[in-house]
């Protein structure tokens, strides 16, 4: 079986690159994801010495310890395929499927396959040496959260972990256990199982719905496994548990797409609000909120709960679009010349100001149209027969590049060029001074061709004419164009892998703050410390499921409960807080309700059980204009009103008034008093009282003679006020329906 060895360490995914750009970082100028971070499985624990006084025992051991490491533990059988999750009650049982040795592929791709539909696909070069490929069926693991698990599979080749380009594992899955569509929310996704941390990561995917397989694109091997999340869960603490790869975006055409390169970034923002508030799932729960879905309408009113949003928002929206037409660019046909017409029409300029990982795929893209629909692909070559002809195929076919080494030389110049028409031009220089490479060389650096070229060469190109030359090589580089499909396909895959990682990156970032976790924190303020505060009734107000957002308070009047910035917005963003007292035997309990202002990590909510007591005096005052009258007439007077420490509320006032009718013909003056009583609950204070109003009216005949009349008369008033702080009372007074309101502003006196 051959000799024992480890586990390689397993690392973080992250999007493929350039040779090279992992685990360090991403290309030169690509914003990828975080670095990887390699994780490095525990090495087996030694056998512990026993402490003796015997030298004997002591040289037993240490004989024993020698012979387990010459012999590399093949006493033990086990150990000759040491895995470190094995020792560590794993929990899952594994099958080997396949088990095959492969010879190293520099130039040609290879396809595997398995049992039950499935395949594993190494690109050219992924397969560096001679190695051993296994694959095996995994059954056991304990599911992710939230979902259910389809098939597992464990692959390893050799001591082979990471790639520069990505092979792929196809997953047939079982269609039956996929949820209706939910929403926009891809109701299937990949996973890939860390065996020894146990924990489960998303990786990039795309899905054939027609053939039932799931397609996983890996950069690092493990296992691999076809997950079927579930519905959100509504609850204080929802959460968010994966945020998928964006292998499709239903929420976008390539219309909408264009839009939003096109336009502004708010239109962005609202675009990427709403295409995450899909792609989380976040749609379907918000069906069944009814009012408290407002909560998630715009970016700009999430913000309280998950802070400034506009950048990022923006930055989704814009990302949803690029994979949009970076999966577009994939289909074939008219699909694929009308989304690379719809980039040429935004124009380069636009595309680019949004950033470099937009130019990847745009300019990418569109180079690959170019090529696919024949700009470049005019094989003029294949008819040449010549001895140029037959030179130029031995010359390439010795010393030319593998797929590996030209798909690495494209990274590079996409990477590092400043805006897609550079990526193109870049990728077309590349190929024609690779074309011309021959006529630098000279006869003994011809090699294994001076026998095809034979006595017509005389070293570099001989007396070939330079209008010659440049015929040969053009024609050469138009073969290449043609001969180089595999490499154009991969480098658009990997410049639209860069836009899908992006996306992922930003959809991670939103998650963390749908996810992050807030304690609420109830506290009860008194002056009296004879005043119960213990075990007392606190309750967040919510329309749906209160009693989950109800508690009591403990010894020291405090009521604590932990929510995540998702479940608090599922449940409308409360903003109340009620505390209920406690009330003498036949009495009604009295409440006291204080503003909850969320603030993400820890909200702080103060109740004051002493209630807001005290005096609070200001004016009323409003102006009334009406038909006949010779002007506007003021009407103000004082208002006072008086809390007590249990809410009972008093409030008084009394409002002056004269004007004069007819061009003075008319004379009249008021004067209206009030009383009314009422309560203050929380920051609301209400009231019902009696008006009464004595008026006097002069009225002057044409005679000059004046007939005078008091006229007194009541009516019912109301006041509906507002407690701003501890020391303002504002709010309006109103009588009969019809009758003037008149607002009023009052300040605590004592």
């Amino acid at each position: 079986m051959g000799p024992p060895h480890y586990s390689a360490p397993r690392f973080q995914p992250a999007p493929w690159g350039p040779p090279g750009s992992h685990p360090v970082g991403p290309p030169v100028g690509l914003p990828g994801p975080p670095t990887a971070r390699p994780i490095t499985p525990a090495a087996p624990v030694p056998p512990r010495p026993i402490v003796s006084k015997s030298k004997g025992a002591w040289r037993l051991w240490s004989a024993a310890a020698a012979a387990l490491v010459v012999t590399g533990g093949a006493a033990l059988g086990g150990l000759a395929y040491f895995r470190p999750e094995l020792f560590s009650r794993k929990g899952y049982s594994s099958e080997l499927l396949l088990e095959r040795e492969l010879d190293a592929n520099p130039k040609k791709a290879v396809t595997i396959d398995l049992p039950d539909r499935g395949k594993v696909l190494l690109p050219a070069g992924a397969v560096a040496k001679k190695s051993q490929i296994q694959v095996s069926r995994i059954t056991g693991l304990e599911a992710p959260a939230e979902a259910n698990l389809g098939g597992t599979l464990d692959v390893r080749l050799g001591d082979l972990n990471r790639f520069d380009e990505p092979l792929t594992l196809e997953l047939p899955y079982d269609a039956t256990k996929v949820l209706a569509k939910r929403g926009k929310r891809p109701s299937l996704l990949a996973l890939s199982y860390d065996p020894v941390k146990r924990t489960w990561e998303t990786v990039p995917f795309s899905v054939d719905e027609r053939r039932h397989v799931l397609r996983v694109d890996a950069s690092h091997l493990s296992m691999f496994s076809a997950v079927f999340p579930k519905p959100i869960v509504i609850n204080p603490r929802a959460r968010i548990e994966y945020a998928a790869y964006p292998f499709a975006v239903d929420f976008a055409d390539a219309a909408t797409a264009e839009n939003i390169l096109k336009g502004s970034a708010s239109a962005a923002a609202e675009e990427g609000w709403e295409a995450s508030m899909e792609w989380f799932g976040i749609g379907q729960a918000l069906a069944t909120l009814g009012e408290e879905g407002a909560a998630f309408a715009s970016y700009t009113g999430a913000a309280t709960v998950l802070g400034n949003l506009n950048n990022l928002a923006g930055d989704l929206g814009l990302a949803f679009a690029l994979v949009q037409f970076g999966l577009d660019m994939s289909k074939e046909g008219n699909e694929r010349i009308a989304v690379g017409n719809a980039l040429k029409a935004i124009g380069f300029d636009a595309i680019s100001r949004w950033g470099t990982s937009a130019m990847k795929v745009a300019g990418v893209g569109v180079f690959i149209l170019d090529y696919s629909i024949g700009k470049f692909a005019d094989a003029a070559w294949s008819g040449r027969k010549d001895l140029w002809a037959k030179a130029f195929a031995c010359y390439y076919e010795n010393y030319g590049r593998n797929h590996a080494q030209w798909l690495s030389r494209f990274k590079t110049i996409v990477s590092v060029a400043p805006d897609p028409n550079a990526a193109s031009a870049g990728i077309r220089a590349e190929i024609v001074s690779f074309s011309k490479q021959i006529w630098t060389v000279d006869e003994v650096e011809l090699g294994l061709c001076q026998a095809d070229v034979g006595a017509a060469w005389k070293g570099a190109g001989g007396g070939l004419r330079e209008d010659l030359k440049r015929e040969l090589s053009t024609e050469y580089a138009r073969q290449l164009y043609s001969d180089l499909r595999p490499e154009f396909d991969a480098l658009s895959k990997w410049a639209t892998a860069q836009q899908q990682a992006r996306t992922h990156q930003l959809l991670e970032e939103l998650r963390g703050r749908f996810n992050q976790k807030t304690v609420i924190e109830v506290v009860l303020k008194t002056k009296d410390p004879a005043k119960k505060i213990a075990d007392l009734p606190v309750a967040i107000h919510t329309r749906k499921d209160p009693e989950l957002w109800k508690g009591k308070t403990d010894a020291k009047g405090a009521f604590r409960m932990e929510v995540t910035g998702l479940g608090f917005m599922l449940y409308g963003s409360p903003k109340e807080v009620m505390v209920t007292l406690d009330a003498p035997l036949g009495k009604t309990p009295e409440a006291r309700s204080a503003k909850l202002i969320f603030k993400p990590g820890k909200t702080r909510v103060e109740v004051d059980l002493d209630g807001a007591g005290g005096t609070f005096e200001g004016e009323l005052f409003a102006t009334y204009t009406g038909p006949g009258l010779d002007g506007p007439v003021p009407m103000k007077g004082p208002i006072r009103i008086v809390v007590d420490d249990e809410g009972a509320v008093k409030a008084t006032f009394e409002v002056k008034t004269g004007f004069t009718a007819g061009r003075g013909a008319t004379t009249m003056a008021s004067t209206s008093t009030g009383t009314l009583t009422g309560r203050l609950e929380g920051d609301k204070l209400t009231a019902k009282g009696t008006v009464s109003t004595q008026m006097k009216v002069v009225v002057r005949l044409p005679t000059g003679q004046e007939q005078k009349r008091d006229i007194p008369s009541s009516s019912p008033v109301t006041i509906d006020a507002v407690l701003v702080g501890q020391d303002e009372v504002r709010g309006k007074l109103a009588g009969n329906p019809g009758a003037k309101e008149l607002p009023f502003t009052a300040k605590r006196s004592r």
